[in-house]
């Protein structure tokens, strides 16, 4: 990356240590960086709303006040920046941080320890890229209604993309993960976090799975023509496994698209009404499987429960989530709950798979410890089911040969 990538970009670095300040400004300057300064929390809200900063650089000890307060004013921004934790407390302390930072929907850009290596700020802030913030989560439109999201879901307009998952060592695909995507001429381009909850609260969860679950099959059924071990991923809630019409409507999707149950793997996520409905789901998932439907505990070690439902579901899959994975090469703690997770998945012979890969580093170091499968940004985002048709047809062996 050169410096011309970092020009547009600006900092904020908020301590009360002007030495500090000082420092980290004429380094963050001398890189190309825009840099504006603040020494207290008073200070804080004029200057996030003045500065539009993309990085805040957060001493998490601010005098009578502390860092946690300047990440709760970040929380109400439009465009809330990135976060660099700055601090003299121990790691433990940094590490619950940053995973509060992430809780919070904050981009996490790392830590710096104090005082200041002036190399590794340097380290640090070539890393950072253009605009960091501005692909942080989105808030609801307030011009957005239900009406409109009812409308674009019944014109066709909610619609699955599909993230690979890859032979980790390959680099071939072996599966995608159907994710909800909404390009409406109406609405345009919705974020699944914002149109996902509101079909749900009114009542369209069932629909909404049925509709990307035929999508995701009938796209699955024209892939595996060149891949033919070819597998997708659909996300399915407790609430509308157990729903007395979802058995039929999977066996039904199969049979439109001459799928094999095999092809097809269900990912239920955790939540508090999986203990609360958890005969019924056993049920549910129990006879699906034995029609041959594969079965994954989504984000595991994140939801309610998670060992007992190992215990109790007839769990196939076992995907680690991307909080751990995506920061497991630089948060000690994360690291130690992938290997907990991956024993766990051999010690239950579930297939582990990881979420949220988003450098050779940690796909090294996850290969290295035995997960053979993973799915994230540095193999590919989502992408449209055309897209996922030529990259079955790139990773397939002999096929340009043949074809």
């Amino acid at each position: 990356m050169s410096i011309a990538d970092l020009e547009a970009s600006r900092i904020l670095v908020v301590d009360d240590d002007r030495l500090q300040r000082m420092i980290i400004s004429r380094v963050a300057t001398m890189l190309g960086f825009a840099v504006d300064e603040i020494a207290s929390l008073e200070e804080a809200p004029a200057a996030l709303v003045g500065a539009r900063p993309d990085l805040v650089l957060l001493d998490l000890s601010l005098g009578a006040n502390d860092g946690i307060e300047v990440l709760h004013l970040l929380c109400a921004l439009p465009e809330p920046p990135a976060i660099l934790v700055m601090s003299g407390q121990d790691g433990r302390v940094r590490d619950v941080v940053r995973r509060y930072v992430r809780a919070l929907g904050l981009r996490d850009m790392g830590e710096l320890t104090k005082p200041i290596n002036i190399g590794v700020l340097k380290q640090k802030l070539a890393n950072i890229p253009k605009r960091v913030c501005r692909d942080a989560p989105g808030r609801p439109r307030p011009d957005l209604n239900l009406e409109d999201v009812l409308s674009a879901f019944r014109s066709g307009a909610i619609r699955p993309d599909y993230q690979p998952k890859v032979d980790m060592e390959t680099g071939r695909i072996v599966g995608v993960e159907a994710l909800a995507r909404c390009s409406s001429p109406l609405i345009g381009a919705v974020s699944p976090g914002i149109f996902c909850p509101m079909l749900e609260s009114a009542g369209f969860s069932f629909e909404l799975t049925e509709s990307l679950m035929r999508q995701a099959c009938a796209d699955a059924a024209i892939w595996r023509r060149v891949s033919p071990d070819a597998t997708v991923s659909v996300n399915v809630s407790p609430e509308v496994i157990v729903d007395p019409r979802f058995h039929d409507t999977v066996l039904s999707a199969l049979a439109e698209s001459d799928l094999p149950a095999g092809a097809l793997t269900l990912e239920l996520l955790e939540t508090a009404s999986i203990t609360s409905n958890h005969m019924k789901i056993a049920c549910a998932m129990t006879r699906l499987r034995i029609k041959g439907v594969g079965m994954a505990l989504d984000d595991f070690g994140t939801g309610y429960s998670s060992l007992a439902s190992l215990h109790t579901l007839p769990f196939a899959e076992l995907k680690l989530d991307g909080s751990f994975v995506a920061v497991c090469d630089e948060d000690r703690y994360a690291w130690s709950i992938v290997k907990a997770s991956l024993a766990i998945a051999r010690e239950f012979e579930m297939k582990p798979v990881a979420e949220g890969i988003e450098t050779q580093a940690i796909r090294d170091r996850l290969i290295e410890a035995g997960c053979a499968v993973g799915q994230g940004y540095l193999f590919s985002p989502a992408v449209s089911a055309a897209r996922i048709a030529d990259m079955f047809a790139e990773s397939t062996p002999g096929l340009a040969a043949t074809g």
